[in-house]
């Protein structure tokens, strides 16, 4: 970890000057330290290493040069640019006594301009300070909960963070504490966020395009200045980059536009204090002497202008420039010293290589949002991952949203871990039902609940209680349903009518009428299955709902004697000789969970059909079903489970499941005469494959299962229940 800390003499009139400008900035300040002879200015980022330069190449992707991109001088460059006089880049604060210079060059600065970029907020005025992005966000996610000039973070960490959380403003999570000036590591906030519908509001706005830079030379700079310019000067980008600032060697040009002499770094002298800045701007105009002969040449021209965050009273107003030629490993100047030690200013990840970083900021749209209430001790323990798989099938995709090399063993964390399924759930369309979502949570935990919800908080499952393991339930959801309740009723129309859609309801209110439905509600004749039907022009929707707080519905099937017209081109459903029969993925209908399947009518006479039951589910008994458990232990975590069913009784048995409770043991996977699995409240069922005549058991025959299991001490398995498929008469 690099230790740099920088000391600048200055004034006791400009401290007290600095310290009343940090005054009206309760939320970051441009402060000095408590020595009024001194400020003190931390770096912080962390020496590079092979394993963040690859996650920072993991995350950026393939670089663009020179070589490889489009020639960004076939226009004209105008001579300067800079993007800071915009209204919405930010104010220019001081890191003070914290290693987060990572922080504020990608979240403060960077992300900030490039949230706001276009608009008219102005982030210049120290009343809207608020409006900015957080760079505590990211620095307590990413820095292990340690504080102080030395403890840096990851830009690699940030950049993450800012794509999968996006990130909160400092109105709700400041990154100077109430009623202090100066912030150091006595005194900084580091403990999460809490606030859990702002954590839901930042998933709405995050990275949603970025990239990387790579230059040998000077020679390279007019790609850094095309990307700055963009298109127009209104589109361009600022760059965040990785230096040795303690290495950095200034001589001074005068501003004819400041009318003052400005510090312009012309050489990087080694590798001591790694920082990390932004750059917002050009200017081929500027010149600085830099092999000291008076003599105005070409190479001496030009430099970036650069923000930095050690306060407006550092160097030129909080902003330095840096000479293109310093990007030479050699300097290009005629007759200019050299020295054994220089390096490329902006190399850092990349040896002898410049590499800078751009991103994009755009607004998301979240279906799914995961909120998982933690209690833990040891927050370094804690991963959470989104979860979803198939209901027809058992295998699960994950992918990480909070990691726990990111976290502190010096930190218990109570509250919630705030998250969205992006591409598990992507397109929506495509995941309104026949899947299963929830949450694997790793670590050592006191207590953890769990629901999925809306991107505006309402709830659409909501699991309570769960544990270390991976947690999913179905979700099946259908057209025009808002209030996920499983019924289309007055609630869905005061919730349309009311035009305050969350992501998901703007999806479900698609081509619904509401003022002009046909639905109509039913219990079939078992009094524990509910149909919904809706008709639309020729589309017809029907909701089917187990009604049960209890018994689980597999393998339904229905029959409409009166179709009051011709049904054709069937979804969700198979129809069959007259009769509805389920597919595997929504064959298995959980206590009060439902799905939808759907067909086209022709000829509709505008009467609502009756559907009959012709299906459903009995338990059965010691005379019909024997069932035979072998366990064979590979080692002291894990084995094989052989389940064998025999039919002892005087009748095949058909579209059979097979529950039981798990005590000490995870299945892992599945297979044999079972299609898919499924946890719920401790419960494992295994539905039938419906394939090799496995959904059927003859009279005499048998069908085995296999499972491979992961053990915690003795696994028992118990409670078992063998459930059938019966034709009702």
């Amino acid at each position: 970890m690099n230790l740099s800390i920088l000391k600048k003499s200055i004034p006791a009139v400009m401290m007290a000057a600095i310290c009343a400008a940090s005054l009206s900035a309760a939320a970051v300040t441009a402060s000095a330290a408590d020595n009024e002879d001194e400020q003190t200015f931390a770096t912080g980022l962390p020496a590079p290493t092979a394993e963040e330069a690859a996650a920072m190449n993991e995350f950026f992707g393939e670089p663009e040069t020179a070589e490889d991109s489009e020639n960004p001088t076939v226009f004209r460059l105008p001579t300067s640019i800079d993007l800071s006089t915009n209204s919405y880049f930010p104010a220019i604060v001081n890191q003070d006594g914290i290693g987060s210079c990572t922080s504020f060059a990608t979240t403060y600065y960077q992300f900030s301009y490039e949230a706001y970029k276009g608009t008219d907020v102005d982030l210049k005025n120290r009343d809207n300070i608020g409006l900015t992005y957080s760079p505590l966000f990211t620095y307590n996610f990413c820095n292990g909960g340690e504080a102080g000039p030395e403890v840096g973070v990851n830009p690699s960490n940030c950049f993450n963070v800012l794509a999968n959380q996006g990130c909160l403003k400092q109105d709700v999570y400041p990154y100077c504490p109430a009623g202090e000036t100066y912030v150091n590591k006595n005194n900084i906030n580091r403990q999460w966020p809490t606030d859990t519908d702002a954590l839901r509001e930042a998933l709405g706005k995050r990275v949603v395009d970025q990239g990387q830079i790579i230059t040998n030379t000077s020679d390279d700079a007019e790609l850094l200045k095309a990307k700055i310019f963009g298109g127009n000067g209104a589109d361009g980008h600022v760059l965040t980059f990785a230096t040795h600032y303690s290495s950095l060697r200034y001589k001074k040009w005068y501003n004819p536009d400041t009318q003052q002499d400005e510090d312009v770094a012309y050489v990087c002298d080694g590798l001591q204090g790694g920082h990390m800045m932004t750059i917002v701007g050009y200017n081929d105009n500027v010149w600085i002497d830099i092999n000291g002969n008076d003599i105005r040449e070409p190479e001496e021209y030009g430099a970036f202008k650069v923000a930095n965050s050690h306060g407006a009273y550092n160097h030129n107003n909080g902003y330095i420039w840096v000479s293109y030629d310093a990007m030479n490993k050699v300097s290009k100047v005629p007759g200019a010293a050299e020295s054994a030690s220089r390096v490329p200013v902006f190399q850092f990840y990349n040896n002898n290589y410049n590499t800078l970083y751009w991103i994009t900021v755009g607004d998301i749209e979240n279906y799914y949002v995961g909120e998982a209430i933690v209690d833990t001790d040891k927050r370094d323990t804690l991963s959470v991952k989104a979860a979803r798989s198939a209901q027809s099938g058992y295998v699960t995709t994950e992918r990480k949203v909070y990691n726990r090399s990111y976290n502190s063993h010096l930190f218990s964390f109570d509250g919630p871990i705030v998250f969205a399924y992006d591409d598990l759930s992507d397109p929506i369309e495509d995941y309104l039902t026949g899947y299963n979502f929830g949450v694997d949570i790793d670590g050592t935990i006191n207590d953890a609940s769990f629901r999925i919800l809306d991107s505006k908080g309402n709830v659409v499952k909501d699991f309570g209680t769960v544990t270390t393991d991976a947690a999913v339930k179905p979700i099946n959801l259908k057209m025009g349903d808002l209030n996920y309740d499983g019924a289309l009723n007055e609630a869905d129309n005061t919730i349309y009518e009311a035009e305050d859609f969350s992501d998901l309801q703007e999806v479900l209110a698609q081509n619904y009428n509401y003022n002009n439905h046909n639905n109509h509600n039913y219990n079939l004749p078992n009094g524990e299955v509910t149909c919904i039907y809706n008709v639309e022009g020729d589309q017809v929707t029907v909701t089917v709902i187990n009604a049960s707080s209890e018994k689980t519905l597999s393998n339904w099937a229905l029959r409409a004697d009166n179709f009051y017209g011709t049904p054709s081109d069937f979804w969700g459903a198979d129809f069959i000789d007259g009769v509805i029969y389920s597919k595997d993925y929504n064959s298995v209908l959980l206590p009060n969970e439902s799905t939808t399947f759907g067909y086209k009518i022709s000829n509709y006479t505008g009467d609502q059909p009756e559907f009959t039951l012709v299906s459903s589910v009995v338990e059965l008994t010691d005379e019909d079903v024997a069932v035979s458990v072998e366990y064979n232990g590979w080692n002291a975590t894990s084995g094989l489970y052989t389940i064998t069913i025999s039919n002892v009784g005087d009748e095949a048995i058909n579209g059979w499941s097979i529950s039981f409770s798990a005590d000490g043991l995870t299945i892992n996977s599945a297979w044999g005469a079972v299609n898919s699995y499924s946890l719920e409240d401790g419960v494992y069922t295994l539905n039938c494959a419906n394939y090799n005549g496995n959904n059927v058991i003859g009279v005499g025959s048998s069908v085995v299962i296999y499972l491979s299991v992961s053990t915690d001490g003795t696994p028992v398995i118990d409670n078992i229940v063998v459930n059938a498929t019966s034709t009702i008469e």
